[in-house]
């Protein structure tokens, strides 16, 4: 499920965080999913469990996921059910300011595509 791109300039611990708040987007993570071990997951990419640990971390910092002492992570309600609409506003702004400066549309999608991995079905 979790990939890591060796050739990406993005560390490996936020190339988790954004496969993790992707599949919640896409639904393939759900409200209250158990997210695979630190342990697990660092052997399963085989990279430094400590990695793994910074990524969930992180995404437990901004509320994406939460954790249960000896029970592991879990993906978190308010996330899963999230409105983005203040995100999609601001999108909006950006590329409505893109495009009354006549920044190239491939330039834009090189930006957008940089953040889900190129696949435009997303």
């Amino acid at each position: 499920m979790f990939f890591i791109d060796i050739r990406s300039n993005d560390p490996i611990f936020e190339q988790i965080q954004k496969q993790i708040i992707r599949y919640v987007n896409l639904g393939i993570l759900k409200e209250h999913d158990k997210l695979p071990s630190v342990r697990s997951l660092a052997s399963d990419l085989g990279i430094n469990p400590n990695t793994v640990a910074k990524a969930y971390l992180e995404l437990e910092s901004h509320g994406v996921v939460y954790s249960i002492n000896k029970k592991g992570v879990f993906v978190d309600k308010n996330t899963a059910a999230k409105d983005f609409s203040e995100e999609l506003n601001d999108l909006d702004s950006i590329v409505s300011k893109c495009y009354t400066n006549k920044v190239d549309i491939k330039k834009v999608e090189e930006v957008i595509s940089k953040y889900y991995g190129g696949n435009k079905d997303a």
